[in-house]
């Protein structure tokens, strides 16, 4: 059996980087600011909530601090209109608020 030939090590010789490739001090930008300044929120601001289009006759009670019942024998005269769906009966928080400025005289 031989024994294995030993390699002759291999010297690469280190080429200097392109100049797009060296790395290069990092530029201020949006993202930096100065020591001096204070630092401003980096998390953009909660969205609003959106408000129900439509509420539960239940909803709608508790809004305008009435009972259920009432709600319904308003809907049934006509004084507040709703929306139905099947079974469902919604009443639209607009209808609410116009109902409650026609109330105020507002």
């Amino acid at each position: 059996m031989s024994t294995p030939r030993r390699r002759a090590p291999v010297h690469i010789q280190q080429q200097e980087p392109e100049p797009h490739q060296r790395p290069t001090a990092p530029q201020p930008d949006a993202w930096t600011r100065p020591h001096d300044q204070p630092m401003a929120p980096t998390h953009p601001p909660e969205p609003l909530p959106l408000e129900p289009l439509l509420v539960r006759v239940e909803e709608a009670a508790r809004i305008l601090s009435l009972s259920r019942s009432t709600i319904y024998e308003m809907m049934d005269a006509g004084e507040l209109p709703s929306v139905r769906r099947g079974t469902a009966r919604r009443i639209p928080v607009a209808a609410l608020r116009a109902w409650v400025a026609r109330q105020t005289g507002g």
